[in-house]
């Protein structure tokens, strides 16, 4: 049985291509470097600029829209989902302790995926956006982007610790620990943390016992990815 869908086919084609391209390009070498003719790409070329998947310059050449990233975003989100979903569940039971996955969007911090802990008393971070400075994820993010939004030598500690903790803001008696995940170039695409309340009697909030646990899982993500 046949399943291919030829236009569909041409404008994934089209769409990974642009994805990769550097600079402006033309319909003819859209079709050239795709092995089509120029007659066979018009209409997807053309359906795609009017979608805002591409976007058409004044010279005639075209570049990634809009549509184009946040449809590479969304893609990228899943993946990362679904390679952090078991390590993280395996955190969870070993810890007995939440967990939440976050990437940075310009200067917010997207959380994206959470496992509550089965503990009776527990802490659950809402899958959304958060003020990236605000947050233990999104510093640790700002920090391995370099973001003049932190002071070098804050961005210097967290980047030799390998962690950033902080509370969080809102409540008092509640932190959150967290690490990076980094691809083998050593890129940091996302932040994998734990928050927690601080136990009665407890004489530091910093829960050291957490931080081995949760590198080796964003280690087993990062390994997957």
């Amino acid at each position: 049985m046949n399943t291919k869908v030829p236009a569909l086919e041409k404008g994934l084609k089209i769409i990974e291509f642009m994805l990769t391209a550097s600079e402006p390009i033309t319909m003819s070498q859209i079709a050239e470097r795709l092995g089509y003719k120029v007659s066979e790409v018009q209409r997807t070329v053309t359906y795609l600029s009017a979608e805002q998947y591409l976007i058409r310059n004044g010279a005639g050449s075209y570049m990634p829209g809009p549509k184009i990233y946040q449809f590479a975003d969304q893609n990228r989100e899943t993946i990362l989902i679904n390679r952090a979903e078991g390590p993280m569940r395996s955190f969870a039971e070993k810890t007995a302790a939440s967990v939440h996955l976050s990437v940075l969007v310009e200067e917010m911090l997207h959380v994206i995926f959470e496992i509550e802990s089965k503990e009776i008393v527990r802490i659950s971070i809402r899958p959304g956006l958060y003020k990236a400075g605000s947050t233990a994820s999104g510093r640790l993010l700002l920090a391995y982007a370099q973001s003049p939004i932190l002071a070098a030598t804050e961005r210097q500690k967290i980047m030799e610790l390998g962690y950033a903790f902080k509370d969080i803001d809102c409540v008092q008696g509640v932190y959150a620990l967290a690490v990076p995940i980094c691809t083998q170039s050593g890129s940091c695409i996302a932040a994998l943390a734990s928050p927690y309340v601080l136990p009665r009697g407890a004489k530091e909030a910093f829960r050291q016992e957490l931080v081995e646990p949760l590198k080796r899982a964003a280690n087993d993500i990062a390994s997957l990815l």
